[in-house]
């Protein structure tokens, strides 16, 4: 078995890290949070709902509050893409997020907080 016994709880605000040896799992127990990998067994518990037992039409409302950061930059940032696309891409798939009108203000204020000049959007 991949991973077996794996337990922790996440309050509101804090963000969990997994870290270990190449091998131990850390990729597996996200993917398998997001579903991307059926688990075989145990449950994982989101705001009281099972993800595990969850339709996967409902697990994708969820793709907000639940996100994986890949170790690999190739498999998170698509290289054919603007950096504007990149940042935009979530407010694409999910309008609610955030209206279109406010979308060059809101990349040019995540542009900055990482030190990056509002222009670079288009690169």
């Amino acid at each position: 078995m991949a991973v077996e016994d794996v337990s922790f709880d996440l309050m509101p605000g804090e963000t969990l890290a997994i870290v270990g040896e190449s091998g131990s799992g850390k990729s597996t127990v996200a993917k398998m949070l997001r579903r991307l990998e059926e688990p075989t067994g145990g449950q994982a518990l989101w705001r009281g709902k099972d993800l595990f037992a969850m339709p996967k039409a409902d697990l994708f409302r969820l793709c907000r509050d639940l996100q994986m950061v890949f170790q690999d930059p190739t498999q998170s940032l698509n290289p054919r893409m603007t950096v504007w696309q990149l940042i935009t891409e979530a407010w694409v798939i999910h309008p609610v997020i955030l209206p279109r009108d406010r979308w060059k203000t809101r990349v040019a204020e995540l542009l900055a907080q990482v030190g990056l000049k509002p222009e670079m959007a288009s690169r």
